[in-house]
C-alpha cells in the first residue's frame, strides 16, 4: 500500500514514501497503473464505520466561511465525503485526479466531495486546487492538523507529529461513517458513488 508519511518536528518536513515498488507520477503523467481495488478500512484512530463521525471543522480555501459537521446533516440523501489530502503527497493526486474526471457523475449520485488539506496554508492549496481542475468542489484548510487527529490521520507522539495520507472519510446524511478509504484502487469512484463498500 503506497502511503504518504508527513513528520513535524518544529519546522514542517514532508516526504512521501512508497511502501510498494510502484512508481509515484508527477500530475502531468499518465501515471502508475492503479490498483485494481482500493484499500477498505473498518476504522481510522477512534473513527469506526457505523458510529458517528467525530466534530469537523474548517475554513474554506476559497472564501473563509467555516464548513463544519453541519453540513453533513443538511441533505440527508447526500453522502459526504472528506478526502485528506497534501499537496506534496503524490499518492493522494491519484485519487483526486479521479474525482476531477468525475465530476457530473459523483454529483448525480448525491455525493458532496469536501477537500481537506492538513497542514498547508491556503497560499499552497490554492494553485494546487486550480492546477488539479477541483475548483467545483469545496476545498478546507485543516492548518493546525486538528481535524487529522480527530480522524484518526494525525498522530502525536513526544512533540512529534505523523500523518497517513490519503484517506477519505464517507459520512452519510444522519453523520454517520459508512466506509473509509485508504488507497485509492480503480474502484475508487465507485465506492464514492456507492456511499460504503
Amino acid at each position: 500500500m503506497r502511503i504518504c508519511v508527513l513528520s513535524f518536528i518544529s519546522i514542517l518536513m514532508v516526504s512521501c514514501a512508497a511502501q510498494q515498488s510502484l512508481p509515484v507520477a508527477e500530475p502531468e503523467d499518465d501515471g502508475p497503473k492503479l490498483p485494481d481495488r482500493s484499500t477498505i478500512l473498518t476504522s481510522s484512530g477512534n473513527v469506526i464505520v457505523g458510529a458517528e463521525a467525530p466534530w469537523f471543522a474548517a475554513e474554506s480555501s476559497n472564501d473563509g466561511r467555516v464548513i463544519n459537521s453541519r453540513t453533513f446533516v443538511s441533505d440527508p440523501d447526500r453522502t459526504t465525503a472528506l478526502v485528506f489530502f497534501s499537496t506534496t503527497c503524490a499518492p493522494c493526486r491519484i485519487g483526486l485526479r479521479m474525482i476531477a474526471d468525475s465530476t457530473q457523475r459523483l454529483d448525480e449520485a448525491g455525493v458532496t466531495i469536501i477537500l481537506v488539506s492538513v497542514a498547508e496554508e491556503q497560499s499552497v492549496v490554492a494553485p494546487f486546487i486550480a492546477d488539479m481542475d477541483l475548483q467545483n468542489f469545496t476545498a478546507v484548510l485543516d492548518r493546525y492538523s486538528v481535524n487529522g487527529e480527530r480522524f484518526g490521520i494525525v498522530v502525536t507522539k513526544d512533540d512529534a507529529q505523523s500523518m497517513t495520507l490519503p484517506r477519505t472519510f464517507l459520512i452519510d446524511g444522519s453523520g454517520s461513517v459508512t466506509g473509509i478509504v485508504g488507497e485509492e484502487g480503480a474502484d475508487y469512484v465507485d465506492i464514492l458513488c456507492g456511499g460504503a463498500q
